[in-house]
């Protein structure tokens, strides 16, 4: 029998993707090399800053989730293509295959339609799809956008999509990329490694910890309790 494939999920900022888009392809390319199947789920938040302040849209955020109105979700279905279809056409040109996932992959709820509007929450994935695309040597690209049961459009925070498409299909390594590289400590220096069965509680219980650095470590700590022991989780830039 063939081994399961080992999957990679490698969730890539929106700020790694504006400004570190060609080291991105090199290292994709290299994991493939090592025989790793790699799956990409992209954010877009810097890229929709720029786009709501040009279109004189104000945006919200609550603890490190935007809040989506009417007005907002249609940019953020602008940006989210642009630039996955940026990510593709770099692999591509890299002789990579990509394939894009826009839509059918998370079904939602609204998170609270009342404080954040359209932001979805994920209650069923569809990966049939992604790991044939996967296993044909394609890299699956997914934007982190949802539909509720009714066909509404949802916002996704890019790392819960990461944790959801991981429980689903249980990767070997999940790889956070992110400008900042990793947690930083208040005196700004990175912390090398968190072991989050003895290190979570203290770390929640810091004034330090907040925003997305806060929901982060919440994700990976629930990411991992669902996931073999051999995974890892890494945040690198």
């Amino acid at each position: 029998t063939t081994s399961p494939h080992r999957f990679a999920i490698i969730k890539i900022g929106g700020g790694v993707l504006a400004d570190n888009l060609e080291d991105i392809v090199k290292s994709i390319t290299f994991m493939q090399n090592l025989d790793l199947v790699p799956i990409l789920v992209h954010g877009a938040g810097p890229q929709l800053d720029q786009v709501l302040a040009q279109n004189d849209v104000c945006t919200i955020k609550i603890d490190g989730i935007r809040v989506t109105t009417d007005k907002v979700i249609k940019f953020v279905r602008q940006v989210m293509y642009e630039e996955s279809h940026k990510l593709m056409d770099a692999l591509e040109a890299n002789n990579v295959k990509a394939r894009a996932f826009h839509h059918g992959v998370f079904e939602c709820t609204y998170l609270d339609q009342d404080k954040y509007g359209f932001v979805g929450k994920p209650e069923t994935i569809n990966t049939d799809n992604i790991v044939r695309a996967a296993k044909n040597g394609s890299i699956p690209i997914i934007t982190p956008l949802g539909e509720t049961n009714t066909g509404q459009m949802m916002n996704i925070n890019a790392d819960t999509a990461t944790q959801t498409l991981a429980k689903a299909i249980q990767p070997q390594k999940i790889v956070f990329l992110t400008p900042s590289g990793g947690i930083w400590d208040q005196h700004g220096r990175n912390i090398p490694a968190v072991n989050l069965a003895t290190d979570y509680s203290h770390f929640m219980k810091q004034s330090w910890v907040e925003g997305g650095m806060r929901i982060k470590l919440t994700e990976i700590k629930s990411l991992l309790e669902g996931l073999p022991d051999n995974s890892s989780v890494s945040i690198t830039s």
